[in-house]
């Protein structure tokens, strides 16, 4: 009883200073200003690439997404100035485990949920997962950063001036906008309010604290049935102990079977199937 008060009292906190933290947390996560050179980014990409051709999980995935495709995207979306290594894995992934699960189900429409839009890197990566499979449907992207405020995103197009996330997806805009509906708030909050009668895929990337990833799985977890999936990426225990944990117990509780996907010796993609 103590800590269903206690989440009450948080989110109507949360929903009365909502403006106000979105806007603080932009300028947290997002610092307003140029990262790197254009050296950096081209030779970010050329690493990524390189790294790419060594890896054997294009060859481990049922559904491939074009190379030059996820390259391109990366480009823009991905690579960005921080000290943990570039991957794009996560993009592969969901792209095959999207495009499966069409195959698998045959529905009129699908709805999808992702947590931490970002730059739109897997918004778009699913996306693409639809189309390439005929498969109507609308990508829910949630994100505290919103997506038409020009602003600096720490990635190559920073160095021609601010601009919107719509501007700097502008050569993936046939996708965006048949497929994606940004928006911008908390999903653990916003998620409820749009009355999802099923949500069918599911991918969280947003807050990586176990009390956030309670409020947005728990949410998620009501609209989803039997052969449902949902991502959890980063699992991993030294960055995000907490976060680990928090994903296991809800998906026991929660009735999932789950399998890992690895993408270092520290980081896993956990994919959660409702049973």
């Amino acid at each position: 009883m103590i800590k269903k008060n206690i989440d009450k009292l948080f989110k109507s906190l949360l929903m009365l200073f909502k403006d106000f933290l979105i806007s603080l947390f932009t300028k947290i996560y997002m610092p307003q200003k140029i990262h790197a050179s254009k050296d950096y980014y081209l030779n970010k990409l050329i690493e990524l690439k390189e790294d790419l051709q060594k890896k054997n999980i294009i060859n481990d995935l049922a559904y491939k997404i074009p190379e030059d495709f996820i390259i391109d995207l990366a480009y823009k979306t991905v690579i960005v100035r921080k000290k943990s290594k570039i991957t794009i894995d996560h993009g592969m992934l969901i792209y095959s485990e999207l495009s499966k699960y069409v195959k698998q189900n045959k529905y009129i429409d699908l709805n999808i949920v992702e947590t931490g839009t970002a730059r739109g890197f897997s918004s778009i990566c699913m996306a693409k997962a639809l189309d390439d499979t005929n498969q109507n449907g609308k990508i829910y992207t949630f994100d505290i950063l919103p997506h038409r405020k020009k602003m600096f995103w720490n990635n190559v197009d920073d160095l021609n001036g601010k601009q919107t996330r719509e501007e700097l997806l502008n050569n993936w805009k046939t996708l965006s906008n048949k497929y994606i509906i940004f928006v911008n708030d908390f999903a653990h909050t916003a998620i409820k309010s749009l009355n999802f009668k099923r949500i069918n895929f599911a991918f969280l990337d947003g807050s990586h604290y176990g009390h956030d990833i309670n409020y947005e799985f728990g949410e998620i977890a009501k609209y989803q049935f039997v052969g449902d999936l949902a991502i959890f990426d980063d699992f991993d225990s030294k960055n995000y102990n907490d976060l680990q944990k928090t994903i296991l117990k809800k998906i026991q509780d929660l009735n999932y079977e789950h399998t890992l996907f690895k993408v270092n010796k520290d980081r896993y993609i956990l994919i959660a199937k409702k049973i």
